[in-house]
């Protein structure tokens, strides 16, 4: 919808009753480039699809952002990063897209390593589980695996 009377949130018979305006959307998941016109407007938008998408196009790592969209763009998104960078920068357009593009390469990394690592309980504890409904004690299983009978106990508890 582009206006308001194509929302359909209108009675029909009663559109005389009201103002009719244009209304402006923005898809920040789209890869359409809005030209706003106006460079800190045009920033803003391009900081928060970035955001949103988690991905830095390599033509714009080096691109310089102006200091308002990004603190804007914290202000929307509460990303802390955003914060640190603004607080960092002095008056003036901001390169942001290189730190931004750390960060998101940290986030994918951190959540590789945690899928990793609960796939690993998962595993661990069908095995321990199973061993148990097998008749093992957890004083085997801890001899068996060269592991502590509390951490064993610990992740049959997490479950």
């Amino acid at each position: 919808a582009k206006r308001l009377s194509e929302l359909e949130i209108i009675h029909p018979g009663f559109e005389d009753m009201f103002n009719e305006f244009k209304l402006n959307l923005i898809e920040l998941n789209t890869n359409h480039k809005y030209n706003t016109g106006e460079k800190a407007t045009q920033d803003f938008f391009d900081l928060l699809r970035m955001i949103y998408r988690k991905q830095i196009l390599k033509e714009d790592l080096d691109r310089e952002f102006n200091r308002d969209a990004l603190y804007f763009a914290y202000v929307v998104t509460k990303n802390k990063e955003l914060l640190n960078i603004y607080q960092e920068s002095e008056k003036g357009d901001v390169k942001v897209c290189r730190a931004l593009d750390e960060m998101f390469e940290e986030s994918t990394n951190k959540g590789i390593q945690m899928g990793i690592k609960q796939g690993i309980e998962l595993n661990q504890f069908e095995v321990y589980q199973t061993m148990l409904d097998k008749g093992f004690s957890v004083k085997d299983i801890a001899s068996i695996f060269s592991v502590s009978e509390e951490s064993i106990k610990k992740l049959l508890m997490k479950a």
